[in-house]
């Protein structure tokens, strides 16, 4: 009855602890096995280590109780055991997460240190780096103008228009010659007419920059610019630089085939939308050319590219 009890209390035990080391375990071991010291039961001769077999024999059976108070305490002892040193582990790793925040990336190894000592030269305590640097791509007023339009203009204009901070020094005639919008703007019956310096808004002064250049005959259309050029001559009816911003779209642009399908189907470009379509005819054309989601594109153009797909089966 003794025996069954004690297997009953150590597999209670067993439930309650999460994980034990492997001293406890042993402990735990010895309580099934009768071979751990209870009140009135000896598991071993501390002198000879035989096992004591008359004297449990003549000891009066074993208390429950003491027996699920010793396994209790055993069990509490454990968890805390544990609970310090899940705290000690946790503490040390917050430590050396903090102290690996606080070492420069270029400082981890003794390597980089010293690459770092021959590249950062103190002299008259004045810090001199040295880097290499390769310019892939420019876009916008970063890049070379073919034609100004500053103050360096002024003798030859009639007139500012200003983008953002910056000032447009400009010939009223020839704009409005090339736009409709300015037409009306400088010669119609507006307060700005009589304007010295106008303000325009909603565009860019690099995309204006550029669309100035290309009614004045300058190349200045190219994959980067040319978004922004057709922006500014569509918002301004400007028909020149639409017309040149199309050819260059069908001749010499490397623009994604995408993109080049959108702005076709966006600012109403017949030939730039056919010659695209040209090139899909099956459903391996469409994964070849359009690959990725199609839901951004025009829903005609999706209802043009399902036709064909599906008269080439």
């Amino acid at each position: 009855m003794a025996s069954n009890i004690e297997n009953l209390a150590v597999k209670t035990a067993k439930l309650s602890i999460d994980s034990v080391n492997d001293t406890n375990w042993r402990v735990l071991q010895r309580v099934a096995t009768n071979r751990i010291d209870f009140p009135g039961k000896m598991a071993k001769n501390e002198e000879g280590g035989a096992d004591t077999r008359e004297n449990s024999k003549t000891e009066s059976p074993l208390n429950k109780n003491e027996i699920l108070e010793k396994l209790k305490m055993l069990v509490a002892k454990t968890e805390k055991i544990e609970n310090s040193q899940k705290r000690n582990f946790e503490e040390i790793a917050e430590k050396l997460q903090s102290m690996e925040e606080s070492i420069p990336k270029f400082f981890r190894s003794n390597e980089d240190a010293q690459k770092n000592e021959r590249s950062f030269k103190l002299v008259d305590g004045n810090l001199t780096v040295e880097a290499k640097v390769e310019i892939t791509e420019t876009a916008g007023l970063g890049k070379e103008n073919f034609r100004k339009f500053d103050k360096s203009e002024k003798d030859f204009s009639d007139c500012i228009l200003v983008v953002e901070d910056y000032e447009f020094y400009i010939l009223k005639m020839y704009l409005a010659a090339h736009s409709p919008f300015f037409k009306t703007l400088f010669f119609g019956n507006f307060s700005e007419s009589s304007q010295y310096e106008i303000r325009l808004n909603g565009i860019e002064p690099e995309d204006f920059q550029c669309f100035l250049q290309v009614l004045y005959g300058e190349s200045a259309i190219d994959d980067s610019t040319v978004e922004g050029i057709l922006l500014v001559a569509d918002m301004y009816d400007s028909v020149t630089a639409i017309r040149r911003c199309e050819d260059y779209l069908l001749n010499e642009s490397k623009m994604e085939f995408k993109k080049k399908l959108q702005i076709s189907t966006q600012y109403r470009f017949e030939k730039l939308k056919n010659q695209c379509l040209s090139k899909i005819n099956t459903i391996d054309d469409v994964r070849k050319f359009l690959p990725g989601d199609l839901s951004d594109l025009d829903s005609l153009i999706l209802l043009t590219l399902f036709q064909k797909c599906v008269s080439s089966q």
